[in-house]
Order: structure tokens, then C-alpha cells, then sequence
């Protein structure tokens, strides 16, 4: 049995390929091209997460009541007896795809020790990260951006004005110092100077997924993970 399963594991290393980290770059415009074509490309983190949970697929179930819920897939064989909890987490989060303000706020799990709250976040992020190596949920960055940057962060106001009047495509969030620098000086504002390449989300590489390990858990201040309360 033992060498059986060293022979399976040696073929398993002989066969495995480095993931590409990047796709060959390709210019903005081309993929502002891309974003009408295929506007989930343009996706914010909320309407990413619902895509990637119902794409394992959703099966509707009576109740005892006679009440038709949603089953998500994709928390089959990992947690059991929350469908309640589950189906309202999946709803908070699809409100969110959709724009409405619940997407401002934290989501916090809470409960008993062994219910299933530090599964379910280890099953999202683990999920996510699966999900942008798919086509389907393939993200893309401004090239050689240090926080992997939306590229439509890029576009001027009146472009995006365009964007979301004509294909109704939403923008969200300008760009970062690093990247701005880079399009005030190397690109004398020429936004179309930038080049886009895909990106691929995991916990391990701190892209598109974070991690908090509090200090001390008896007296952690929980403003350093969700900020302080602005009371003006």
C-alpha cells in the first residue's frame, strides 16, 4: 500500500505545473473592450463572492413547513444544520452584488465554540482564491500595481459616467498613490499608458484575501481590524 501511494504521489510531482502568475499584458483600452463585452469583469468583492458560491450550484428544498429554501452547494459536506444562517449570509452578500448599502457594513460571525464560524470563513477565502483561476471568474489589475489595482480606477469621471449610463457598469474607487504617481508623472496623464494583466486571489500571497492574527485575543482592540467609531 505504502509504495502504491509514494508511486501515485511521484507521478502527482512529476506532472505538476507552476501557476502562471500573469497572463501576457494587454493595453487598457483593449480591456475596457472586454469589460462591456463581459461586464462581470467589472464585479465588485460582494457580487464576486455570490458568483463564486451559486456557480457550485443552488438546489431548492421544502422545509417542514412547506417552505422552499435554497441549498448552496457549495458548503455541502463541510457544514450541517446552519441552512437558516447560511442562506441569510448568502443573501447579506448577493445584497451587496447589488449595490445596496448592507455592503458598507462588517459581516460578523458569531457563536458557540464549533459552529462552524471559522469553517465557513475558511471556505470563502479558499473559494474565492479557486474561483479567479477559473474563466469565469478570471480579475484583472493595472500591471506592476503594488495593491493589484482595479484598472478601471484608471478611467476619468466622464468615462465612467459613460460607463455606467450607457452599459450600466459601475466604478468604484480611484487609484492609489503608486499608481496616480505613476499616471501624473511617467504617463503626463495619459491613463491609457497603463497595461492590465490577470491576477490570481490567495490568502498565502495577501492578494485580494487578508488575514488579521490578533495580538493578544484577551485584549485585542477590535478598532485596529474595523477602525475606530467617527462620532462627528
Amino acid at each position: 500500500m505504502d509504495k502504491i501511494d509514494k508511486t501515485s504521489m511521484q507521478k502527482m510531482i512529476e506532472a505538476w505545473k507552476p501557476l502562471e502568475q500573469s497572463k501576457e499584458a494587454i493595453p487598457i483600452g483593449e480591456y475596457v473592450d472586454n469589460v462591456i463585452e463581459n461586464p462581470k469583469l467589472a464585479a465588485l468583492a460582494h457580487a464576486r463572492l455570490y458568483d463564486m458560491i451559486v456557480s457550485h450550484g443552488v438546489e431548492w428544498k421544502e422545509d417542514n413547513e412547506g417552505e422552499r429554501k435554497p441549498s448552496y452547494n457549495f458548503f455541502n459536506n463541510a457544514i450541517y444544520g446552519l441552512e437558516d444562517t447560511l442562506e441569510n449570509l448568502v443573501n447579506i452578500i448577493d445584497s451587496g452584488g447589488r449595490l445596496l448599502p448592507i455592503r458598507k457594513r462588517v459581516i460578523m460571525l458569531m457563536g458557540p465554540v464549533g459552529g462552524g464560524k471559522s469553517t465557513i470563513a475558511s471556505m470563502l477565502k479558499k473559494g474565492i482564491g479557486a474561483y479567479s483561476r477559473t474563466e469565469e471568474g478570471a480579475i484583472f489589475a493595472i500591471k506592476d500595481c503594488p495593491i493589484h489595482e482595479d484598472p478601471l480606477h484608471a478611467l476619468p469621471e466622464e468615462m465612467r459616467k459613460h460607463m455606467r449610463d450607457t452599459h450600466d457598469i459601475y466604478i468604484e474607487g480611484d487609484l492609489c498613490p503608486a499608481c496616480k504617481f505613476k499616471l501624473d508623472n511617467d504617463f503626463n496623464g495619459d491613463f491609457r499608458q497603463f497595461e492590465v494583466n490577470q491576477v490570481y486571489f490567495g490568502e498565502q500571497e495577501r492578494k485580494g484575501i487578508g488575514t488579521f492574527a490578533p495580538s493578544d485575543v484577551k485584549s485585542q482592540d477590535i478598532a485596529e481590524l474595523i477602525g475606530s467609531i467617527n462620532l462627528s
